[in-house]
Formats: C-alpha cells, sequence, structure tokens
C-alpha cells in the first residue's frame, strides 16, 4: 500500500523490508501558506535503503528529513554508512535540468520542423490548387469564347440562308414574271433554277442561228440575271433521238454536236448582245441523252428538243477567275505579278 508525505515532500512505495522505489520532490513550506511544490512533477528514482538505525522511524517517514538535518534538501539519499537521508549535490540537479531542457528543446525542435513541413506542404498544395483554377478558368473562358464565336458564325450562316432563300425566291418570281410563255417552263431544285426554252422558239430546225423569237425570250432572262451578278449560269443544249441523216446548213452531223453548237450560239448572244459577264457562263450539249420525256410521240420530241439556262448557287460563283483578255501562261494559271525590291 503506497504512502505518501506531502510536507516533506517524500512519497515511498516498499517492495518488501529491504528495498523500495522512492519518488522524492522537493517542498517548501511557507509560512501560514502550507507547503508548495517548486519543481513540480521532477522526480528521481533512487534505490531505497535498510531499516532505520533510530528505533520508531523509518526512511522517508513524516519528520525524518527534518530530524536528520536536511529540511531544506533539494533531494534525498540515503547514506551508506549509516542510511540516513542527505541532501543530494545541486549540480546533480543542474544537470538534470539542463538534460530536461535540452530534451525539451529537440522535441520543441521536432515538433516546430514537422509544423514547417506540414505548413510547407499546404502552401504547396494551395499553389497547386489555385494554378489548377487558373488553368480552369482560362480554358473555361477560352470554351465560352469559342462558343459565342460558334453561335456568331451560327447565326451568320442562319442569316445567309435566309438570305439566300428569299433571293433564289425572287429570282424565281422574276423570271416566271418575265417568261410567262407556255414554250418557257421553270423550275427549282436545290439552289439551282432552271429555265428550259423550247427550241420552236430559238432555233429553224437544225440550225444554230437565233430566230428573233428566241432573241427576246433570251434579252429577258439576261435581264433578270443582271439583278444577281454573282450567280454562274450554265447554258446546256438538248434534242431529241431522231438521227441527223445528212449534214446540216450548219455542217454538224449528229445531235450532240448540234446541241452543243446551239448552246455556244445562246451564250454568245448573252455576252454579245446582253452584255452578261462571260465569266458566269458556260456551255455544254447533251445530245439526245437526258430527255425530258418520251420520244416516241412527236410532242414528246417537241419538248425534249431545247435549250436549258440553269442559275447555278452563288457559291458556284466564279468571282476568281481572271478578267477577260487576261494572258495565260500554258499551264493555265494566271502569271504571277512581278515581286517588287527586296527590303534590306
Amino acid at each position: 500500500m503506497p504512502t505518501s508525505a506531502p510536507s516533506t515532500g517524500v512519497a515511498i512505495n516498499h517492495k518488501d523490508t529491504s528495498t523500495a522505489h522512492a519518488f522524492v520532490y522537493r517542498t517548501r513550506e511557507a509560512p501560514g501558506q502550507g507547503s508548495a511544490p517548486i519543481f513540480g512533477s521532477i522526480s528521481l528514482v533512487v534505490t531505497c535503503w535498510p531499516a532505520h538505525p533510530v528505533p520508531g522511524r523509518r526512511h522517508g517517514s513524516p519528520g525524518h528529513a527534518r530530524a536528520c538535518g536536511h529540511a531544506d534538501a533539494f533531494a534525498v539519499a540515503p547514506d551508506p554508512r549509516d542510511g540516513c537521508i542527505r541532501p543530494m549535490p545541486k549540480s546533480t540537479w543542474i544537470f538534470a535540468s539542463i538534460l530536461s531542457a535540452l530534451l525539451l528543446l529537440g522535441i520543441g525542435f521536432l515538433q516546430v520542423r514537422e509544423a514547417g513541413r506540414a505548413r510547407s506542404a499546404a502552401e504547396d498544395a494551395s499553389a497547386d490548387s489555385r494554378r489548377f483554377a487558373e488553368q480552369a478558368a482560362a480554358t473555361n473562358a477560352a470554351l465560352v469564347a469559342e462558343v459565342l464565336a460558334l453561335r456568331e458564325q451560327a447565326s451568320e450562316l442562319e442569316q445567309q440562308v435566309a438570305q439566300a432563300a428569299k433571293a433564289q425566291q425572287g429570282l424565281e418570281q422574276q423570271m416566271r414574271a418575265e417568261l410567262d410563255s407556255r414554250d418557257v417552263t421553270i423550275s427549282e431544285l436545290q439552289g439551282k433554277l432552271t429555265v428550259d426554252i423550247l427550241d420552236r422558239v430559238l432555233f429553224p430546225s437544225g440550225q444554230t442561228a437565233l430566230m428573233p423569237e428566241g432573241q427576246a425570250v433570251l434579252l429577258k432572262v439576261a435581264k433578270v440575271l443582271s439583278q444577281f451578278p454573282k450567280r454562274p449560269v450554265q447554258v446546256i443544249g438538248h434534242t431529241d433521238n431522231v438521227p441527223i441523216r445528212a449534214r446540216t446548213p450548219d455542217g454538224f452531223t449528229d445531235n450532240w454536236a448540234l446541241s452543243a453548237g446551239r448552246a455556244v450560239a445562246a451564250v454568245r448572244f448573252l455576252v454579245e448582245r446582253a452584255d452578261v459577264d462571260p465569266r458566269r457562263l458556260s456551255a455544254a450539249g447533251s445530245g439526245e441523252f437526258r430527255p425530258l420525256t418520251d420520244n416516241t410521240t412527236p410532242e414528246g420530241r417537241s419538248k425534249n428538243r431545247r435549250i436549258a439556262v440553269v442559275v447555278l448557287p452563288e457559291e458556284l460563283g466564279t468571282a476568281d477567275l481572271p478578267k477577260p483578255g487576261t494572258l495565260l501562261p500554258a499551264g493555265g494559271e494566271p502569271e504571277p505579278k512581278p515581286a517588287g525590291p527586296a527590303v534590306p
């Protein structure tokens, strides 16, 4: 059973009659205030001693330290000569205090170093987070700008499509208003407007010379085309399937050559008499191979003998072609302009 002596500052735990472990700390009695600990929890473990030589007393009992003459001792330890407790030297306590201070300083240094490492790691993590946030913000801003640009492009394309549809509708309406004739048919497909003019109002049989009635029709066509200057025009000649038995007055021996000659004649008239930009025009002959209807009846063959004026969409325009009169080299490309003087 452990015993304690707060007034003398000694606590002794006995294991047997000869040895014990003593936990000693100093106390000082202040007048009228009782005992007050000075060193707190500082303790030393010493080996106990045999029975006290003075009958009726034991080491560590109340009043023992004062009776032995060391009431103000910093620590107690048994004297091997008589077993009495003697004061421990102050140097021992100073050395122990220094060791304790060094130990506390070491622990404090380790704690400060770990705290510094933790703070550095936290700062690095915070910096990484800021960089990631900045990168995410920049990426988001770029994506937002790209989305806005795409929306703007989509809006522009929608406006262009609406304008093209409106222009196409206006072109068709004007063509129908100018060419109100049973010998002219107008059709629209995928942005292309086709004006089919029967050959009986354009050419005599087997010839390529335009008749006055045909010239009047082409002048009306050119009048409408002048309002849409960026749209290319293709003129295609067509015939029925009746073969040419002899050479025509213009020297044609088959329907293919005749259809091409009539297309060229219409293009020449549009350029020379109606002032249509030749860069917009092209001529082609299809012979009897693209009929509108059956060639087994006279009515069907009459419908198949025609000139088709095809007005193409604006995006197929020929604005990149050289101006009329520009000489091209053998490769077909315009000669490059001479380079200016070298800049030093």
